[in-house]
């Protein structure tokens, strides 16, 4: 029954956020937080099945998405940092010292932001100054949504684990 589980699980999971992802396509003022509860609904996964069941949802949701998502740019959001931060969460916790935890939160956030940059500014050159704001002032702002972001992630985990785990998955 566990193998079943760790499929069924993950299946479940992954078909909701390609509608979320899919969704997220025509709804212009929801996209973000659209992108960022499919990427959330991972640590679910994570928690109720582990986290190589994670990884590979996360592929497969990626890699439909790719394929089925109206909106390519939300595909790459979430397949570059919020589809998989999830998962990265859980190993880099496991570490057990805030501070270590923390820099390799903050060097993995800013690797992808550095990535997606510069991606982008070979790409499109308006990208370079984000429509007049300069790096210096995006990058830290950036980090402190991200520090939220993260913070709220582990509030969510918490509750998850507190109040909904077992209720939710219930099979025997």
């Amino acid at each position: 029954m566990e193998k079943s589980r760790k499929i069924a699980i993950p299946a479940i999971i992954g078909a909701l956020e390609l509608v979320l992802l899919y969704i997220s396509g025509f709804m212009p003022t929801m996209r973000l937080a659209l992108v960022a509860i499919a990427g959330l609904l991972n640590a679910t996964i994570v928690i109720e099945c582990g986290a190589k069941s994670a990884l590979v949802g996360y592929v497969a949701v990626s890699i439909l998405s790719s394929i089925l998502s109206p909106d390519k740019g939300n595909t790459i959001l979430y397949a570059l940092f919020l589809g998989l931060y999830p998962i990265i969460k859980c190993y880099i916790e496991r570490i057990r010292r805030l501070a270590l935890e923390w820099i390799l939160k903050i060097l993995l956030f800013n690797i992808v932001l550095a990535i997606v940059y510069y991606t982008f500014a070979a790409l499109f050159t308006e990208v370079l100054t984000f429509k007049g704001l300069a790096i210096w002032l995006v990058v830290p702002l950036a980090n402190i949504v991200f520090i939220i972001y993260d913070i709220g992630l582990t509030k969510l985990i918490t509750y998850y684990n507190r109040r909904l785990r077992g209720r939710i998955f219930r099979i025997r």
